[in-house]
């Protein structure tokens, strides 16, 4: 899938608000740095209009002066590939590419050779995602990876001991990518597709759910987690910043989840939520 940026200019007192109104109309992911403010969005769903809307709206507090660039689908970890270190979570976990030669050894092993899909654990939401999982009981579970990538998270739930993982995406080279790593680790309970969540059979319930997306899915679909999760399961989130939060907990309560806790890095945010009868 195409993409396209915008760099706007932006003093570092009004960058959160602007993220916010970009993350309403569909900008999923955002780089900040020193007074320029890149923005990201599928090609297909940005609309000019409701740009110069925000630029209207806001024109009295700031100016939103930008430039655009399309960037076409891509090995998005092919800048940075050459280099790519390994991750190490709370000296429990180690994501490293087989080309990485570690003599330590460590409880879970991890072998993520990323292509052009989304989760190697370098990005803040994968590593606070994995540090949930080293404290989230899986073991004799069934376990939803929503929004896959990589298939990383699908990965480690096995290693942690799910009997059953699902696993989907909506882009085909993710679900390939998920299939060679979920191959390279010998994994043997993870079923992965390229499917959205509204095509998981319905009476299948899950103990845990995982979705690593980004704000705007995680609402949409925050209902359809609370009905494949089972009683007293948890529903672990991230892809969202800081100022986010509220709206997920507002709208996971809606539907019988009650926040438990969250862990920050660098704005990023992942959140645990459980099930249950009432949240009142």
């Amino acid at each position: 899938m195409d993409y396209l940026e915008l760099s706007i200019e932006i003093g570092e007192e009004y960058s959160e608000i602007l993220i916010a109104e970009l993350g309403q109309i569909g900008f999923d992911s955002f780089v900040e740095n020193e007074g320029i403010l890149q923005a990201y969005i599928p090609a297909p769903l940005f609309q000019l209009q409701e740009l110069a809307a925000l630029q209207t709206q806001y024109k009295d507090l700031f100016e939103i002066k930008y430039t655009q660039k399309n960037i076409p689908a891509q090995n998005w970890n092919a800048v940075w590939e050459s280099d790519y270190q390994p991750v190490i979570i709370r000296d429990q976990c180690i994501v490293k590419s087989t080309f990485h030669k570690i003599d330590k050894k460590y409880p879970y092993e991890i072998i993520i050779n990323p292509k052009m899909s989304f989760g190697t654990g370098h990005h803040e939401t994968t590593s606070l995602m994995l540090d949930y999982l080293l404290e989230t009981e899986v073991k004799g579970k069934n376990v939803i990876d929503a929004g896959c990538g990589t298939g990383i998270l699908a990965i480690m739930a096995e290693k942690r001991g799910a009997v059953y993982v699902n696993a989907f995406d909506i882009e085909e080279w993710a679900v390939l990518n998920g299939i060679e790593n979920i191959d390279t680790n010998e994994c043997k309970h993870i079923e992965i597709a390229q499917i959205t969540i509204e095509k998981l059979p319905k009476n299948k319930t899950y103990g845990v759910i995982l979705a690593n997306i980004n704000k705007n899915t995680l609402l949409e679909e925050i209902p359809q987690y609370a009905q494949y999760l089972e009683q007293n399961g948890e529903l672990l989130l991230s892809g969202f910043y800081e100022l986010d939060l509220e709206d997920i907990k507002a709208k996971a309560k809606l539907h019988q989840m009650e926040f438990k806790s969250h862990k920050t890095q660098n704005n990023w945010v992942a959140a645990k939520f459980q099930k249950v009868t009432s949240t009142q």
